[in-house]
Protein backbone atom coordinates (compact mmCIF):
# COMPACT_ATOMS: atom_id res chain seq x y z
CA UNK A 1 0.00 0.00 0.00
CA UNK A 2 2.77 2.58 0.63
CA UNK A 3 3.88 2.31 -3.02
CA UNK A 4 0.29 2.63 -4.22
CA UNK A 5 -0.15 5.80 -2.15
CA UNK A 6 3.05 7.23 -3.55
CA UNK A 7 1.83 6.57 -7.09
CA UNK A 8 -1.58 8.10 -6.33
CA UNK A 9 0.15 11.11 -4.78
CA UNK A 10 2.29 11.61 -7.88
CA UNK A 11 -0.70 11.26 -10.21
CA UNK A 12 -2.65 13.88 -8.31
CA UNK A 13 0.31 16.26 -8.36
CA UNK A 14 0.75 15.70 -12.10
CA UNK A 15 -2.95 16.42 -12.62
CA UNK A 16 -2.70 19.65 -10.63
CA UNK A 17 0.48 20.69 -12.43
CA UNK A 18 -1.17 20.02 -15.80
CA UNK A 19 -4.23 22.07 -14.81
CA UNK A 20 -2.13 24.94 -13.47
CA UNK A 21 0.06 24.91 -16.60
CA UNK A 22 -3.07 25.08 -18.78
CA UNK A 23 -4.27 28.11 -16.81
CA UNK A 24 -0.85 29.75 -17.06
CA UNK A 25 -0.56 29.15 -20.81
CA UNK A 26 -4.10 30.20 -21.69
CA UNK A 27 -4.27 32.98 -19.08
CA UNK A 28 -7.86 31.86 -18.53
CA UNK A 29 -9.23 30.67 -15.21
CA UNK A 30 -12.39 28.98 -16.40
CA UNK A 31 -15.06 27.37 -14.24
CA UNK A 32 -13.83 24.00 -15.51
CA UNK A 33 -10.26 24.81 -14.38
CA UNK A 34 -11.52 25.83 -10.95
CA UNK A 35 -13.44 22.57 -10.58
CA UNK A 36 -10.39 20.57 -11.69
CA UNK A 37 -8.24 22.32 -9.09
CA UNK A 38 -10.83 21.67 -6.37
CA UNK A 39 -11.04 17.99 -7.34
CA UNK A 40 -7.26 17.62 -7.31
CA UNK A 41 -6.91 19.27 -3.92
CA UNK A 42 -9.74 17.22 -2.41
CA UNK A 43 -8.25 13.99 -3.76
CA UNK A 44 -4.87 14.99 -2.35
CA UNK A 45 -6.39 15.67 1.09
CA UNK A 46 -8.18 12.31 1.12
CA UNK A 47 -4.85 10.47 0.96
CA UNK A 48 -4.03 11.37 4.55
CA UNK A 49 -5.44 9.02 7.16
CA UNK A 50 -5.08 8.58 10.90
CA UNK A 51 -3.39 5.52 12.42
CA UNK A 52 -6.83 3.93 12.87
CA UNK A 53 -7.52 4.26 9.12
CA UNK A 54 -10.07 7.06 9.41
CA UNK A 55 -9.61 10.04 7.12
CA UNK A 56 -7.69 12.94 8.60
CA UNK A 57 -10.06 15.41 7.03
CA UNK A 58 -13.80 14.94 7.04
CA UNK A 59 -15.88 16.43 4.26
CA UNK A 60 -18.15 18.98 5.83
CA UNK A 61 -20.71 21.16 4.19
CA UNK A 62 -20.02 24.54 5.68
CA UNK A 63 -21.01 27.99 4.62
CA UNK A 64 -18.39 30.69 4.16
CA UNK A 65 -18.02 33.31 6.87
CA UNK A 66 -20.05 36.46 6.49
CA UNK A 67 -17.99 39.52 5.59
CA UNK A 68 -18.86 41.19 8.89
CA UNK A 69 -17.48 38.17 10.79
CA UNK A 70 -14.03 38.48 9.24
CA UNK A 71 -11.58 40.74 11.04
CA UNK A 72 -8.49 42.30 9.53
CA UNK A 73 -5.24 41.55 11.30
CA UNK A 74 -2.20 43.76 11.32
CA UNK A 75 1.27 42.42 11.73
CA UNK A 76 3.94 44.79 12.94
CA UNK A 77 7.53 43.98 12.13
CA UNK A 78 10.11 45.20 14.57
CA UNK A 79 13.55 45.73 13.14
CA UNK A 80 16.57 45.38 15.36
CA UNK A 81 18.77 48.41 15.66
Amino acid sequence: LPNQRAVEHQLILLFLNYTLAAIRDSRDLSDENIEDIKKGINNFKKQFVKANGQPLLVDANVDPLAVEDVEQAQIKVQKRA
